[in-house]
C-alpha cells in the first residue's frame, strides 16, 4: 500500500478542526503532495507553527529516481503558502543519494539557499543506508560502498558511504 493510498483530507481538515478548538501550538511533519491551500489554511487556523517534510534534493532528476512523488517546480509556491498563513517550513535534504553528482548536490544548495531567503528552513543529512532498507540491500547496483558494518557508525549525520562521485571526506565536508 502505497503512502497516498493512507491520506484522507477530510480526515486531516476534521483534525485541524478538533485542534483547533484547544487553542495550541503544534507541528507536523507531513508530505508535500498532501497539501494544498485548503490543508495550510486550516493548518494555520488549528495552530500549527512548524510543518517539517523531506525535499530530499534540489535536482529534479535525483527527486525522480528516489521516487519522491513530488515536483520541485512547484516547491517555492507551496512554502510561500505556509510562510504567508504563519507556519515555518522545515525542508530536510539528503546527500550522498545514489547517481547524485556535484551537479545535484549544487542544485540543492541553490533550493535551500531561495528556502531560506523565503522565510523557510533547511536541515541536511546524508544517505544512510540502514540494514534491511533497499539502498542496503542493493548497494552494489547503485555504486554505493557501504564503508562501515560496524552500527554504532550509522547516523545520518556520520558518512558510513561512498559514491561513484563522492568520498566519504566529501560527503563529510559537503555536509558542513
Amino acid at each position: 500500500m502505497c503512502s497516498s493510498d493512507l491520506y484522507d483530507k477530510k480526515r486531516t481538515l476534521e483534525i485541524c478542526k478538533r485542534v483547533e478548538g484547544l487553542e495550541m501550538d503544534w507541528y507536523a511533519e507531513l508530505r508535500l503532495d498532501h497539501v494544498d491551500p485548503e490543508i495550510i489554511e486550516n493548518m494555520a487556523n488549528s495552530g500549527c507553527k512548524v510543518v517539517r517534510f523531506g525535499i530530499e534534493s534540489g535536482s529534479q532528476r535525483i527527486v525522480d529516481i528516489i521516487k519522491k512523488g513530488i515536483e520541485l517546480k512547484d516547491i517555492l509556491k507551496t512554502i510561500g503558502s505556509f510562510i504567508e498563513n504563519g507556519i515555518t517550513p522545515v525542508c530536510g535534504f539528503m546527500i550522498g543519494h545514489p547517481h547524485e553528482t556535484r551537479e545535484d548536490y549544487e542544485k540543492t544548495i541553490k533550493l535551500a539557499i531561495k528556502i531560506r531567503d523565503l522565510g523557510g528552513k533547511s536541515t541536511f543529512a546524508v544517505q544512510t543506508p540502514y540494514p534491511g532498507t533497499y539502498i542496503f540491500k542493493n548497494a552494489k547496483q547503485m555504486d554505493i560502498n557501504i564503508l562501515h558494518n560496524d552500527w554504532n557508525h550509522y547516523h545520518h549525520l556520520n558518512p558510513v558511504i561512498e559514491t561513484k562521485d563522492f568520498t566519504e571526506d566529501d560527503l563529510k565536508r559537503m555536509l558542513q
